[in-house]
């Protein structure tokens, strides 16, 4: 087995920005959640059909699920990108390299972060307007929205795979 190479990462402004974005969202994910629940529960009421049976799930079960698997992967890859040194990389890590393959992966999950959070936050805003307007599609742009922003953090990690500074 080779010895890991650690490396105290130190991030820059915009990861600093990114970083904060990020808390930002789930912040937001938990006040929306909250303040939903809360302050708009007759809203929020299990739907029946003709026969008064339940046919939907509670919203707020919705609401909820959602903020804390966001809240989850947050915490998981916020723990996974202090310790880039235990992530499998194509390239062979070596004392030159390591700062530079550590910062793309550390930028990588850091990104990967607020793309998850940012869709969480979108789906948990297109479940409170549902509600409001009595509908139980997904926005048409959502799906679009973040394939193309998982497409091109993906494309970002590839093309910067192999550039050395």
């Amino acid at each position: 087995m080779e010895t890991e190479i650690e490396i105290d990462l130190q991030l820059n402004r915009s990861e600093k920005v990114v970083e904060l974005l990020g808390w930002f969202a789930l912040s937001g994910i938990w006040y929306l959640t909250l303040f939903t629940c809360f302050e708009a529960s007759g809203l929020l009421s299990p739907n029946y059909n003709s026969a008064a049976t339940t046919y939907k799930f509670d919203n707020t079960v919705n609401l909820f699920a959602l903020a804390i698997i966001s809240t989850l992967f947050f915490i998981g890859l916020t723990f996974l990108n202090k310790k880039p040194h235990i992530l499998n990389y194509s390239n062979k890590i070596t004392a030159e390299n390591a700062l530079y393959q550590y910062t793309n992966a550390a930028r990588m999950i850091r990104f990967s972060k607020l793309i998850v959070v940012l869709s969480f936050g979108l789906a948990v805003l297109n479940i409170i307007q549902n509600v409001h307007v009595n509908r139980d599609i997904l926005e048409v742009w959502f799906l679009p929205l973040t394939m193309m922003l998982i497409f091109t953090l993906t494309m970002n990690v590839i093309i910067n795979k192999n550039k050395e500074t």
